[in-house]
């Protein structure tokens, strides 16, 4: 069949018309979308966490209806080509991917091998895969990490992974689901900076996000979706000019990027002192080494009841090492951990300590989510009664008897807090559990861990995120190579 081109579109990168998607066993996902996006500008899908975007950006790269089992209705043309005559190694050189998710997507157990997965699979040569790999490992700063395997990288530091590796073999358009998901505030900038390079380099950008402000010196219009449906298009001063509230009420982030993070920790106290509570664990000149590298170095920290302390630092200091190591999941090289007083060992920890994970693709176990908040607690009329308090509180209880797989990724964090609620441990540990999390619900979220910790809930958060820091972490914990 040929690939004929609608010459009217030709300067169109991707054009979506009456778009219909619904995954296999499920109600409409997205309904009715129609958008343009030029060649070489920068579009933003911005709404509510469930509202559609992620699916918009799977039916774009292809893997709704190939990878996730579906039926659309509707068009789609990729560089005026309908994407239906597509082989999907073809839409592959047309369109690269990043996904909220970055584990998901690798497929080597190294960084460079990662980077150059994707160029070797497209029939590239040596020269051209090794010219590449380099330039990309220096244009992301990721030198320092050429030789460490990817499940030891931080979060953060497996994000921008994946983004070098969706721009390894130049692609003319890039999809985007939640990019800035895991960076912390100056990488989210260096990202603007970087896909602001790539747009002028003629690179046509669509970006799924509820953090928009490292966006809006680089995008050129924004697509509010709700529900499923394209609502309205706005210009970035359109953006600019919305309220508070108004903003809320669409799931989006403050388009401010002026905000500095050590503005917001300096108005938390500092993690030195017990503060007046109980001291729930407390970790003394604590190293972990791993592939004979010190990823943290004498790091001490008290986690006291009635507390949410936030962990903060640039990508790839340690943060989420750290707090594997007070759950009791990885090995330390030197210091202690006590819990009660006492030096305890990591099997210990692991009893007394909840450690929620930034990768949730092992996080569930059950067919419901119903079930799954109920698996390992036992199934009195009392915490039947609080299973659906938190579902309703944290907007997923009309979700119930969904399986936990069919959450977006929003609401996948948010099932795996009310699974941490749930458990009644005097230790709480969550790593970036705001990640995919639109405003509304990041709210929902502060409100919830700050009646846990009201409860008595030592809670200690790996985040970059300011909104959150704001809205509800008593206390900061600043991390750096030395520790603190």
């Amino acid at each position: 069949m040929s690939k004929s081109k609608n010459m009217n579109n030709r300067n169109v990168a991707v054009e979506i018309d009456s778009l219909s998607f619904a995954y296999a066993g499920a109600h409409k996902s997205i309904d009715d979308i129609s958008f343009r996006v030029p060649q070489g500008e920068c579009h933003v899908l911005m709404g509510a966490s469930g509202s559609g975007k992620t699916t918009i950006i799977r039916c774009i790269n292809g893997l709704a209806g190939g990878y996730w089992a579906g039926a659309s209705q509707g068009i789609i043309r990729i560089n005026g080509i309908d994407a239906r005559q597509l082989a999907a190694w073809e839409r592959a050189e047309y369109v690269g991917s990043v996904f909220q998710d970055p584990a998901s997507q690798f497929f080597s157990a190294q960084l460079a091998g990662e980077i150059a997965f994707g160029c070797e699979n497209l029939g590239f040569s040596h020269e051209d895969v090794v010219s590449k790999v380099d330039t990309l490992i220096r244009n992301m700063e990721l030198e320092n990490l050429r030789g460490r395997k990817i499940d030891t990288l931080s979060s953060g530091e497996k994000q921008k992974t994946a983004i070098a590796s969706a721009l390894a073999p130049s692609p003319k358009i890039l999809v985007m689901d939640e990019p800035s998901a895991n960076l912390d505030e100056n990488a989210a900038r260096e990202l603007g900076q970087t896909l602001k390079r790539l747009k002028e380099q003629g690179v046509t950008l669509l970006i799924a996000e509820h953090r928009i402000g490292y966006l809006m010196d680089v995008a050129d219009s924004f697509h509010y979706v709700h529900e499923g449906r394209k609502v309205c298009t706005m210009r970035p001063d359109d953006v600019r000019r919305l309220t508070q509230s108004e903003r809320l009420e669409m799931g989006i982030r403050t388009s401010d990027m002026t905000k500095n993070m050590e503005e917001v920790v300096q108005h938390k106290s500092s993690v030195d002192g017990a503060s007046g509570h109980n001291v729930e664990l407390k970790a003394s000149h604590v190293t972990v080494r791993i592939d004979k590298d010190d990823i943290v170095c004498d790091a001490s920290l008290d986690l006291c009841s009635g507390n949410i302390t936030a962990i903060i630092g640039e990508n790839g200091v340690g943060k989420t090492t750290f707090m594997r190591a007070l759950a009791g999941l990885v090995k330390t090289q030197s210091g202690s951990i006590c819990i009660d007083g006492r030096n305890v060992k990591p099997r210990h920890l692991r009893k007394k300590v909840w450690y929620s994970p930034n990768d949730l693709s092992a996080q569930f176990f059950t067919a419901s989510v119903a079930e799954e908040v109920m698996l390992q607690v036992i199934p009195t009329e009392d915490n039947v009664e609080k299973a659906r308090e938190l579902l309703k509180k944290l907007g997923l209880y009309e979700y119930k008897e969904s399986h936990p797989y069919a959450l977006s990724g929003g609401q996948k964090q948010r099932l795996a807090v009310v699974c941490a609620l749930m458990q009644e441990r005097k230790v709480i540990i969550f790593d970036e559990p705001t990640s995919g999390l639109d405003a509304i619900n990041m709210l929902r979220l502060s409100d919830a861990l700050t009646l846990a910790a009201q409860n008595g809930a030592a809670i200690a958060v790996v985040t970059h995120d300011s909104d959150f820091i704001e809205a509800c972490c008593t206390h900061a914990y600043v991390m750096n190579k030395k520790a603190k």
